[in-house]
């Protein structure tokens, strides 16, 4: 469900920290999950601890007297913050334009600016450059402006100012209005900070509660569908280990009449005796084996099966139980009030726990760490994305990229996968064609100064063949352009390392 702090709660809780936090230094930097941030500041007897938060569902400033533990791997944006902010002294603390924008001044010329707007959040430190300007060191994650280039190396430009701005009431969500009553204005030195970090709280943990339910029904239904396959596949071995007795009659039968059957046919009509009397039986036969041979098969085959059979129906007893204990463990995670129940239902059952926070089919950690693609901003013309090689192609056009996205390649030519993120209600401009274009010309083994045809179309009509290599792609409704082959286009545009 989401709750993202209101403009009017940022400008509530800047000013306490403002009045409160000057001259403060900065003790650690801690980054407990993907897109949180925790600011340790001392004050002489005291030490508050600031979240900073891009979460898209939970974007929000405010002190908090909560301190997450830290993953095992630390998030690079940690490492660059303990390692620029730690010892600084805050200056100031102030709200950009009645925005959702934070600005955090420290006195060594370094800064952290949290856009707080919702699934477009973000956090970065900057330092000032040589011209007085804000240059941004890094972020939190990727650059995710469609007309501002938030990239290392480049000036931080604020979001344009908002025409009118959202004054929702503080306690907007009817299930945070009785926590929110029970606390008093007075709570401390940060009494709004502290009643929205108690909010935040309540309404994060009923999500993070959902979120372990969700994870765990996953896996409980996940091993119900394991256990369907075992137990189908245990009970047609039961089914041929009680037939072992069947092997055993043809074995005898095939001793009583060994002489009397011939090499290579498939069948044999034998008598048998019983204690009803003599009657006949069908004996299939292997024709590459001899009748001794035959016999000994189907006598070998009734001491492993007869052998195996308890086995077997002990196993589809235990196998039928656990179904049973799973099918228990789903009805117990309904009536989990905390996270630590629903880890202990799995525990039960012996399922391993989920991970901490909101599922996420591509990690915010990896995402941070290492990219498939390298990073452009060009006046005029937006954002790109390029592929870094043949497996990134492929995860650049078919992960990263969204069905509305155009997607150039150069036609006859291997080389890059060129992406420009674009609204699925937008059309792309020209300046938008011509850039990606050329861009994609740039980065393909096409030879200076050729001209070369450049396919271009939505991500949505591109698909990969099945078993073909990396990077291969088959497009429908495309349309091309001709454009010059320039090496050296837009080399002073990009965000980030080139990677060889």
């Amino acid at each position: 469900m989401g709750r993202t702090a209101t403009i009017d709660e940022i400008s509530l809780v800047v000013a306490e920290l403002d009045g409160h936090l000057r001259g403060a230094i900065v003790q650690d930097a801690r980054q407990p999950r993907p897109l949180d941030i925790y600011i340790d500041l001392r004050l002489p007897g005291e030490t508050v601890v600031v979240v900073v938060s891009a979460d898209g569902s939970f974007s929000r400033i405010h002190a908090t007297t909560r301190r997450p533990p830290n993953p095992a791997v630390p998030f690079s944006f940690q490492s660059l913050l303990r390692a620029r902010l730690c010892g600084e002294r805050l200056e100031s603390a102030r709200q950009l334009a009645r925005d959702r924008v934070v600005e955090l001044k420290f006195t060594s010329a370094l800064s952290i600016a949290a856009e707080l707007t919702g699934r477009h959040a973000n956090v970065f430190l900057c330092e000032t450059g040589a011209a007085g300007e804000n240059v941004i060191a890094g972020s939190i994650r990727p650059n995710l402006s469609q007309r501002r280039a938030l990239v290392p190396g480049r000036p931080y430009v604020p979001p344009a100012p908002l025409a009118t701005h959202d004054s929702r009431p503080t306690t907007h969500n009817p299930r945070l209005a009785p926590h929110a009553s029970r606390l008093t204005p007075d709570a401390g030195p940060l009494p709004f900070n502290l009643r929205l970090d108690d909010e935040y709280a309540s309404v994060i943990g009923t999500e993070e509660l959902e979120w372990a339910r969700a994870a765990a029904r996953a896996a409980v239904q996940k091993e119900i569908r394991r256990l369907d396959r075992l137990r189908e596949n245990v009970s047609r071995d039961l089914a041929a280990a009680v037939g072992s007795g069947e092997y055993t009659r043809f074995g005898e039968a095939l001793k009583l009449n060994l002489g009397a059957i011939r090499r290579g046919v498939p069948e044999a009509v034998l008598t048998e005796y019983t204690a009803e009397g003599p009657g006949e039986i069908r004996v299939p036969l292997k024709p590459d084996l001899g009748p001794r041979e035959n016999m000994e098969r189907y006598f070998r085959l009734s001491r492993r099966l007869s052998t195996a059979r308890d086995k077997i129906a002990t196993r589809l007893t235990e196998t039928e139980k656990r179904a049973v204990r799973l099918a228990a463990a789903g009805q117990d995670l309904e009536r989990c009030e905390k996270v630590h129940e629903v880890h202990n239902v799995l525990s039960r059952v012996g399922l391993k726990t989920p991970p901490a926070g909101r599922p996420s089919g591509r990690s915010a950690q990896s995402q941070a760490e290492r990219l498939p693609y390298r990073e452009y901003f060009i006046e005029g013309a937006g954002r790109f994305l390029v592929g870094r090689g043949a497996a990134d192609n492929d995860t650049l056009t078919f992960r990263v990229a969204r069905g509305s996205d155009l997607w150039f390649h150069t036609v006859g030519f291997p080389g890059s996968h060129v992406v420009a993120p674009l609204p699925r209600d937008r059309e792309p401009s020209a300046a938008m064609i011509v850039s990606g274009a050329r861009l994609a010309a740039s980065r393909s083994h096409a030879p200076e100064g050729e001209k070369v045809e450049v396919a271009y179309t939505r991500q949505k009509y591109l698909r990969t063949p099945r078993g073909a290599k990396p990077g291969t792609v088959i497009v429908t409704r495309e349309k091309r352009i001709l454009v010059t082959v320039e090496k050296g286009a837009y080399s002073d545009c990009a965000g980030g390392s080139e990677e060889t």
